[in-house]
């Protein structure tokens, strides 16, 4: 029985016309490729797939035999040459003979990925070779557009052989996302076709080996570079999860999971002043129907993201630790967290599902949370620093009761680790820059004041400390800009009449004992450091 090959080759060249690719077979037999354009590029060349196609038997003694016209002849190995007629006629062979392999399928398919011909009279071949993983976008594009879903199958197989003996580097992958901007009006052309195709696409992107050491974000981040096939496949995706199998848990935790994974590394807030869309792909997974499949992608997600470890600036990811299944949550997870109040909250949520009444668990969140705020990796505002306020004082439970023995240990420690402090003391030697921060400083105040009701210890210490402040200002340094930004920023609405007379002492001491009594006088003066008083207190008015 004879079985159907079908063998592809990827060359880029001026016209289809320009010379022939051909299988010369140890018995004698030549058999010419099928040009087949894919798209014309903006230089005037294009990308043609050459197709041959034979049928192959196997005999008796388990010899193979192709058939050729009305007779069939034993055959074991080709060659490959390009034929080029200029003035005469050249050939360009490979070095290598090629097996004749017999397919266990009915129909075969089979891309040549390292086709090499070497030079004829000092002439190179006409055309050129397509990088390698370029030929991953450009095969499946072609097989798109023929309706060729099982051809899809065996190429993709193919690649995937090809990941364990051969790296992905930063330039190939930057070069598949190029060649797939490039070529994108090929596909997703037929609406019939969504479903499938889209399918196709999210398996195409899950074979990419994407890892620390050549996924390129801050470029791909670029407008001009962000891959336009990612747009695509979010606009039929939820169709096509639904139609999958939920046994292909491939499918789930590496493809769709690496797609989601790149939308969330390219569209969140990396350009500035960029939209962010980090809540899209969050809503694109909350979309998913069955909530076997959605945890099988988020937790394909979470491993992914831990191992690139790389930024993700946008507002909406952490709800992953919500969607995933809490018997999956993993203390390495929180290695992606650079907010304080967020790691609080699911250091603790990690810390429950990972059998919460045992110290050594306890010992590990406090180890945890010691060398998160060591690192000093993660920003802090009014927000986190309200959080931390009402989380110290015991008024707000992350969990329930049966965390009361950890969340008491992250409050003796909140309370005494220094370095945290300091972190918020810097923070606060910094003026409110806009109407919500001003709002969330009030809210603070309340919260902080709120600390002192029935409490006169604390607010013995609290005037103590208040002291310290005061003392703290009378050592500003004696720089004239440095007084009056704090005049025109913050004391001037100060009504504390012993802070006011400190302030003039430090005023008069500073400033007005440099400052000539002549020069004084003179209001019109720029330079006078009255006008400057005056022109503050209007401003006030």
């Amino acid at each position: 029985m004879f079985r159907k090959v079908h063998l592809y080759i990827l060359r880029n060249a001026k016209s289809r016309n320009h010379f022939q690719i051909q299988a010369i077979f140890d018995n004698g037999i030549t058999l010419d490729f099928t040009p087949r354009p894919l798209l014309a590029g903006p230089d005037g060349s294009s990308i043609f797939i050459y197709e041959l196609q034979y049928d192959l038997k196997a005999e008796e003694n388990n010899a193979l035999s192709i058939k050729h016209e009305t007779t069939s002849k034993p055959v074991r190995s080709y060659q490959l040459r390009i034929s080029w007629r200029v003035f005469t006629t050249h050939h360009f062979e490979e070095s290598k003979q090629r097996s004749v392999e017999y397919p266990q399928v009915t129909e075969w398919h089979s891309a040549l990925l390292d086709v090499v011909f070497e030079k004829s009279f000092m002439l190179s071949a006409p055309g050129s070779s397509v990088p390698l993983w370029n030929q991953l976008c450009l095969f499946s594009y072609f097989f798109l557009q023929h309706q060729a879903y099982d051809a899809c199958k065996f190429i993709f197989n193919q690649f995937i052989n090809l990941l364990s003996d051969n790296d992905l580097r930063m330039n190939q992958l930057d070069g598949f996302f190029q060649t797939s901007n490039n070529y994108i009006s090929c596909v997703m052309n037929d609406p019939n076709r969504y479903t499938t195709d889209t399918e196709v696409l999210i398996r195409m992107i899950g074979i990419l080996l994407i890892n620390e050491n050549n996924i390129n974000i801050s470029r791909l981040s670029l407008k001009e570079n962000i891959p336009k096939i990612l747009s695509e496949i979010s606009k039929h995706c939820d169709g096509t999860i639904d139609s999958v199998s939920n046994d292909d848990s491939d499918f789930f935790e590496n493809s769709v999971a690496k797609f989601l994974c790149l939308k969330l590394w390219l569209t969140a807030e990396f350009i500035e002043n960029e939209k962010d869309t980090s809540s899209e792909t969050i809503e694109l997974i909350r979309r998913i129907r069955k909530e076997e499949k959605r945890q099988k992608v988020v937790s394909g997600i979470l491993k992914l993201l831990v191992k690139i470890n790389s930024r993700i600036q946008g507002s909406k990811w952490t709800e992953l630790f919500n969607l995933v299944d809490p018997n999956q949550l993993k203390f390495e997870y929180l290695e992606l967290i650079k907010s304080i109040d967020v790691y609080l909250k699911y250091l603790i949520k990690i810390a429950i599902t990972t059998q919460f009444q045992n110290v050594d668990i306890q010992n590990k969140a406090l180890e945890l949370f010691d060398d998160f705020v060591k690192k000093d990796q993660y920003a802090i505002d009014l927000k986190s620093i309200l959080f931390l306020l009402q989380f110290e004082q015991d008024q707000l439970r992350i969990h329930d009761r049966n965390t009361a023995d950890l969340e008491e240990r992250l409050r003796l420690d909140i309370r005494s680790n220094q370095k945290l402090r300091k972190k918020i003391r810097d923070y606060f030697s910094y003026s409110m820059n806009d109407d919500q921060q001003r709002q969330d400083y009030q809210q603070l105040i309340k919260q902080w004041a709120s600390c002192f009701e029935g409490n006169r210890d604390k607010l013995d210490l609290m005037f103590t400390e208040l002291d310290k402040l005061l003392n703290s200002f009378q050592s500003m340094p004696n720089d004239s800009e440095l007084i009056f930004h704090v005049l025109q920023n913050g004391l001037i609405r100060v009504k504390n009449e012993y802070f006011i007379e400190k302030s003039k002492v430090k005023f008069i001491d500073t400033i007005l004992t440099s400052v000539n009594a002549d020069d004084l006088k003179c209001l019109n003066s720029s330079s006078n450091p009255l006008k400057r008083l005056i022109e503050i207190s209007n401003m006030d008015n």
